[in-house]
């Protein structure tokens, strides 16, 4: 199941940092930024559902906004 959220996340820098705690909580999904793209963009893929309000908490926890992105 691939999510995908809005960030403000808008650095490399920013994005390893918050993949590295993602990386640790969340083991065996793929992470990956887009810091290029206008919405800062967030996609995980992973076999496990229900990530949504785990990212989110971890990210804001980190000072981050992150919100689903809607298709």
């Amino acid at each position: 199941m691939i999510e995908v959220f809005k960030t403000n996340v808008d650095s490399e820098e920013k994005a390893e940092e918050a993949m590295k705690l993602l990386n640790e909580k969340l083991a065996g999904c793929e992470i990956s930024f887009d810091v290029q793209d206008c919405d800062h963009v967030l996609r995980i893929d992973s076999q496990e559902e229900h990530l949504t309000g785990k990212i989110i908490a971890l990210l804001s926890g980190m000072g981050f906004q992150c919100e689903t992105l809607s298709d």
